[in-house]
């Protein structure tokens, strides 16, 4: 019995031992399955959290796609742009280098001309002084006649006004290019002043051309106007120039009338004509066009420019009709406008003037000048004083109370005259101060003015106008 219970008690205790190995293999497998489940847990997290990333990576592949695609569409466009900017640069380089080709061409063309202008300018200014200082020299031949010396004064004369006409030209030139050149309105009889003009060049004609006639259609009354009628002649007298230029016989017409508010003049002639070709460029500067070809020609070849220029200025317009062989005609047209009260030129009245009991003084610094302005007061019998610089001008004016007029020249050493006017008006000296200048301009006329001179004379100096000026100060 103790035997089976020990058998028993062993078989129950080896069971034992069984079962609980069996029961720790049991938890340990538990153990296990619950950490692989646990680990499986994790593992689906991550699948999930990978699932979730890779839809996330998905759409910003998608996104990235989509902007790679719109960039690509961006590139493309901005290559079409490029692509046409370079044909358009090309296309601006192509017209720059043709529109740079043609100033250069341009430019060596009008070096061309400027230099054959010069060359020109040096022959028209020698020929008048030729002719001027040779019959000044024939002059001082005491055995001459009187008719002969009347011949040599006249070619002198005439020989100055071509000189002054040719630097009035150049000036005007000048002026105009820079737009300074102003136009001055006054009142004036324009059919007078082309009667005199005509009746000028009528004698240049006998001259020069015998066998050619100027003449002269004007109407049977003309009013006064309101213009700048030495502008108008100047304009008239470059067409004229020009007509007697490229006419050898025949005629040359000046035709005036009033219509439609305008001035109307014509200068016709029966010249050499021009080509049509050459209408477009017969106003520029330094041309002048013969039958045969396009060169520089006699004169200087500012004229036609000037006078389109001119009549631009003044509100008016310059046109030709021309053909090969059949003469030219210019018809230049200016408003015609009405007098307004007040203006009124001046009128120069020839009178013998005795001014034993006056005195002037002449400031001017050139010795011929002064000279000149001398010989033609002596007549007046007024007693002169010289200052020979704005210092001495100063001088004398404090020194002599008992000066009755000043005749200012502008441009003289140590001071000028536009300072020494102003010094003696803050002085409250009010003696009558007459500008006489070269400088010639409206607004020259007026700076003299606005700087204190009570008038003005433009050399060369008219002596008539000149008498005429002084004695409206000291003889009121």
């Amino acid at each position: 019995m103790a035997f089976m219970a020990f058998v028993v008690f062993a078989v129950l205790l080896v069971l034992a031992f069984i079962l609980r190995r069996r029961l720790l293999r049991s938890k340990k497998l538990l153990a296990q399955s619950f950490e692989a489940n646990q680990q499986n847990i994790g593992l689906t997290k991550q699948v999930e959290k990978l699932t979730i990333c890779n839809t996330d990576l998905e759409a910003q592949n998608h996104e990235l796609r989509e902007i790679l695609k719109q960039k690509n569409s961006e590139i493309d466009h901005l290559q079409r742009n490029l692509d046409l900017l370079k044909g358009h640069l090309h296309e601006q380089v192509l017209l720059k280098t043709s529109e740079l080709h043609t100033q250069l061409e341009k430019a060596k063309e009008g070096n061309r001309l400027k230099e054959a202008f010069l060359d020109k300018i040096s022959r028209e200014v020698r020929t008048p002084l030729n002719s001027i200082l040779g019959f000044i020299n024939l002059l001082n031949d005491e055995n001459i006649s009187k008719i002969d010396r009347d011949y040599y004064l006249k070619y002198i004369r005439e020989s100055g006004n071509n000189l002054l006409g040719l630097i009035d030209n150049i000036i005007d030139f000048s002026k105009l290019e820079t737009g300074e050149l102003l136009i001055e309105f006054k009142r004036c009889n324009l059919n007078t002043l082309l009667t005199d003009l005509i009746d000028r060049y009528r004698h240049r004609f006998l001259r020069e051309k015998p066998n050619l006639t100027l003449i002269y259609n004007k109407p049977e009354s003309v009013n006064e106007s309101l213009a700048d009628c030495k502008k108008v002649i100047h304009v008239v007298e470059q067409l004229i120039n020009n007509a007697l230029k490229y006419t050898t016989d025949g005629k040359i017409e000046v035709d005036y009338s009033i219509a439609d508010g305008l001035h109307i003049i014509k200068v016709c002639d029966t010249g050499v004509g021009i080509d049509s070709k050459y209408h477009d460029i017969i106003f520029e500067t330094f041309y002048q066009i013969d039958h045969k070809s396009r060169d520089v020609f006699d004169g200087a070849g500012l004229g036609l420019a000037i006078a389109k220029k001119i009549t631009d200025l003044l509100g008016g317009s310059l046109s030709l009709e021309s053909q090969v062989g059949s003469g030219t005609t210019f018809t230049l047209k200016v408003p015609f406008k009405d007098i307004i009260a007040g203006n009124i030129t001046e009128k120069t009245i020839e009178t013998d003037y005795n001014w034993t009991d006056k005195t002037i003084l002449i400031a001017e610094d050139e010795d011929t000048n002064f000279h000149l302005l001398d010989a033609v007061l002596k007549k007046t019998k007024v007693k002169i004083l010289r200052a020979d610089d704005g210092v001495k001008f100063l001088e004398i004016i404090n020194d002599n109370k008992n000066i009755d007029l000043v005749l200012l020249d502008i441009k003289m050493p140590g001071i000028n005259g536009f300072n020494a006017i102003k010094v003696i008006r803050q002085q409250n000296i009010n003696i009558p101060v007459i500008a006489q200048t070269a400088f010639n301009q409206p607004e020259d006329k007026q700076r003299c003015l606005d700087s204190g001179c009570n008038d003005y004379l433009a050399k060369p100096i008219d002596k008539e106008l000149l008498i005429s000026k002084i004695s409206k100060y000291i003889c009121p």
